[in-house]
């Protein structure tokens, strides 16, 4: 049995065997976003979730966690296929998307295969591993906010993702010591 994400008047996910599964109905020209609604009270923590994407265009493979999220359209990301790269980072400041480090060629992102991904976030340091290894990394003072969000996000060149195109494992939450 699956149950909606709770999104306000449009749920875009469902939930179901402890995934959440997008369910392709986004608004057009935007990307499914999954934001949690539990405050983050720390500056330095690490996200970590498992992302299957089941798209056979590499484009449409677009996964990533979202975090220190101040609102919807500032927020830093990291995960898989993006901006063409197997894994990369970026950062949203006021709705403008900028890539900040990308690796590989998101061809190398293979469909229906699941990916444990880690973004740690310290001060100006942002990491983010790939089964336990560490993939990329940049310094960035961009975000460095007191409280803020997580959450998952999938997309297209559309924006909008298809019916089930990407299934993201519950994501955990740890808070990481201040250097």
């Amino acid at each position: 049995m699956s149950e909606p994400v709770p999104g306000g008047s449009r749920r875009s996910w469902t939930v179901a065997d402890n995934r959440a599964t997008t369910l392709g109905n986004g608004t057009e020209g935007q990307p499914q976003t999954l934001q949690g609604n539990v405050p983050v009270n720390a500056l330095d923590y690490a996200i970590s979730a498992s992302v299957t994407p089941h798209s056979s265009a590499v484009a449409d493979r677009d996964s990533v966690l979202l975090a220190r999220c101040t609102d919807r359209e500032t927020y830093y990301y990291a995960g898989i296929a993006s901006w063409g790269h197997k894994y990369a980072i970026g950062v949203v400041t006021e709705g403008a998307n900028r890539q900040l480090d990308g690796v590989g060629d998101a061809a190398g992102i293979i469909p229906d295969t699941t990916y444990h991904l880690t973004f740690a976030l310290s001060g100006s340091t942002l990491e983010l591993y790939g089964g336990g290894q560490l993939v990329a990394s940049v310094v960035d003072p961009t975000l460095i906010p007191a409280t803020s969000y997580v959450g998952m996000q999938s997309s297209t060149p559309t924006g909008s993702t298809p019916t089930g195109q990407t299934s993201f494992g519950a994501a955990t939450v740890t808070t990481l010591p201040r250097h």
